[in-house]
């Protein structure tokens, strides 16, 4: 249902508004598997670092009516704005927000102030409720249509040692494809600050598997909250490699139905995508602007007279992902949403799966130590055994 009155986001009427509804409509959308059975639409516009709210307004004349975000970004007031100005009905978008960025007791190596990183207190583990309370109230909406644990990072040793080999540069660069058009990695630095995150850093300074798994449940006790609260109409999960997935199973009551995370020709992350469609989760990419240099794709985007990013991009469409590409230049908004208006045929798409190679441009999130099976079980019964005890004990000074 739309929001109504007249401060509401986006109460326009059918009279004002704009003529992208057929461009809308042709936007092909995935339904979500239990909960609310909403449909999403498989073209969003990302709005990393978008606070422009002209960019976003003219996203939303083209056509666009998912909308993702997040509290991290700062974008939420950019986009409540856009929204109410385009003159539709709030019904008729997809806003995705997400919460639970930080670890709870966050540091940072000075002189880099936590302001400079978009830290805010509402935005950390265990303030998920009041996080998206404050994102709602930022947009100027009564609800998100859907809300995502950010990632499933418990410290701020595991939130640099992901992301380490980015955010030194080793990642993206100019360099990042080789001369012999295979796109190959050739920075050193990435494998050594891997190698150095996943043995050395992450196991010495990170959180220990049980606490991390407590925390993430505590995050999905409060996203479950949320949901039964009406403030999302949909939950879900950003950044969750199966292991940490596997955890959810012990203690999820509403299960999550998407999983948004790096995915593109370089990262396919095959047997992620099978678990999820065996799980009813939907999967959601980012990333896929960044293969606009890859040779493969430029070749074949000269067949189809597309750029390399629209191949990239119906690539994942016909993989049944839904794609959330960020522009503020509308010629390159238009083209993103131009992605679902072809087809690639079988053998492209299987010239596009032959270029995996397993490997993040952004996080490695395969560092996070989760909890299996066993450990989760012995975790279970210990804390249960220490509910008991506290409650002899206080049954016991209550009688004294």
């Amino acid at each position: 249902a739309a929001v109504s009155g007249a401060g509401g986001l986006g109460s326009g009427s059918a009279r004002n508004r704009l003529s992208s509804a057929g461009v809308a409509g042709r936007v092909p959308g995935i339904t979500l598997p239990g909960q609310s059975g909403s449909r999403i639409p498989q073209i969003g516009l990302g709005t990393v670092s978008l606070t422009d709210k002209d960019a976003i307004l003219q996203a939303i004349k083209l056509g666009y009516r998912h909308i993702d975000t997040a509290l991290l970004y700062g974008t939420h007031m950019a986009v409540g704005d856009a929204v109410r100005q385009s003159g539709i009905n709030r019904g008729e978008f997809w806003i995705t927000t997400k919460v639970g960025f930080y670890p709870r007791n966050m540091w940072v190596p000075p002189p880099e102030p936590l302001e400079n990183l978009g830290y805010t207190k509402s935005n950390t583990k265990s303030k998920e409720v009041e996080g998206l309370q404050l994102s709602l109230k930022e947009m100027g909406t009564e609800f998100a249509d859907l809300c995502l644990v950010h990632t499933p990072l418990t410290s701020t040793a595991e939130l640099y040692g992901t992301f380490f080999a980015h955010y030194f540069g080793a990642l993206i660069h100019d360099s990042f494809w080789d001369p012999d058009g295979n796109g190959e990695r050739s920075s050193w630095k990435q494998w050594a600050l891997s190698f150095l995150s996943e043995n050395v850093f992450i196991p010495l300074f990170g959180t220990s598997a049980k606490r991390g798994y407590k925390m993430r449940k505590e995050s999905w006790r409060n996203m479950e909250q949320l949901y039964h609260m009406g403030l999302c109409k949909n939950i879900g999960v950003s950044n969750y490699e199966i292991p940490i997935l596997e955890e959810i199973k012990t203690y999820a009551k509403v299960w999550p139905v998407v999983n948004q995370l790096e995915l593109h020709p370089m990262r396919q992350m095959r047997e992620l995508r099978e678990y999820c469609k065996s799980n009813g989760i939907v999967l959601t990419a980012y990333g896929l602007g960044m293969m606009h240099k890859h040779p493969k794709l430029i070749e074949i985007a000269a067949k189809y007279r597309k750029s390399p990013v629209q191949i990239a991009l119906r690539w994942a469409i016909q993989s049944d992902i839904v794609v959330l590409p960020r522009s503020k230049s509308e010629s390159h908004q238009r083209e993103n949403l131009a992605a679902a208006e072809f087809t690639l045929d079988e053998s492209d798409m299987n010239a596009i799966c032959e270029l995996d190679q397993a490997r993040p441009l952004y996080w490695e999130t395969s560092f996070v130590r989760a909890l299996d099976k066993v450990g989760i079980k012995e975790f279970e019964a210990n804390s249960s055994k220490a509910k008991v005890s506290s409650s002899l004990v206080r049954n016991a000074e209550d009688e004294l």
